[in-house]
């Protein structure tokens, strides 16, 4: 066989097992695998925006409730993370009930070939059940999420590369400090006590400063900006009213 077309074949089959061996992946690589997988009718993608990475979307089903996402590292064109959701409705809103199963069968089929076909049938049994759950494979973390509503059932998988896993830990950790600074001057902000507040300690990083999410008392949500120099800005948004607006700012 001709030479370029060994290094060809090659390198189409290190693309085709890219996602069931693990590792970073490529976020267009993916999209074009997913929306193939799935027969996609209507696949979109949103380009990315200042703190946010793109993100593909395939929403399926006549009540459409059978839902694919992929999220892009801000600014690295690799995944950040596989969502597939199926919002299941457990009454009749003119769908029928649990409208969309079928789509949403097909969605937990195509997501296991696509990442760990050795567990399909296990990774079936999970999304249609009740209980929360964590997977640990080779090379990803799967995460099953379950949340009763009112009226709908939400079942989440979310797979995150352990390459991601370990760099949003590394970053974790070296932002801890910040994140504590953070909160201490959200509570001095509005008056009340540190222990009323929570967060995630992992940053969103921004072109000139890298930003902490902080739930308060009630509905209050915060914002805190913590820029070079250790200055540091608060916005809120006080009791869930938004837009934000700053309402602090100093050095730590």
């Amino acid at each position: 066989m001709n030479r370029l077309i060994i290094v060809i074949v090659l390198i189409i089959l290190a693309c085709s097992v890219q996602g069931a061996l693990g590792g970073a992946l490529n976020f267009q690589a993916e999209a074009n695998r997913v929306t193939k997988s799935l027969n996609c009718p209507r696949p979109k993608i949103t380009p990315a925006s200042p703190g946010y990475g793109a993100l593909y979307g395939c929403i399926d089903g006549a009540a459409q409730t059978a839902k694919f996402f992929i999220n892009e590292s801000e600014g690295t064109g690799k995944v950040k993370n596989v969502k597939l959701m199926w919002n299941d409705w457990f009454v009749d809103t003119g769908y029928g009930v649990h409208a969309d199963r079928r789509e949403a069968r097909r969605f937990v089929k195509a997501f296991a070939k696509l990442y760990v076909p050795s567990l399909e049938q296990k990774l079936m049994s999970i999304f249609f059940s009740n209980s929360s759950t964590i997977i640990e494979v080779k090379g990803y973390q799967i995460a099953y999420t379950y949340s009763r509503g009112p009226q709908i059932d939400e079942r989440l998988f979310v797979l995150t590369p352990k390459t991601v896993l370990a760099s949003q830990e590394q970053r974790r950790q070296g932002s801890a400090n910040d994140f504590n600074a953070c909160k201490a001057a959200a509570s001095k902000a509005v008056g009340y006590s540190e222990r009323l507040l929570s967060g995630d300690d992992n940053p969103v990083l921004e072109s000139e400063y890298k930003s902490f999410m902080i739930k308060g008392r009630g509905k209050d949500l915060f914002f805190c900006e913590v820029h070079p120099g250790g200055h540091y800005k608060i916005k809120a948004a006080l009791n869930g009213k938004v837009p934000f607006k700053y309402i602090s700012e100093g050095t730590f």
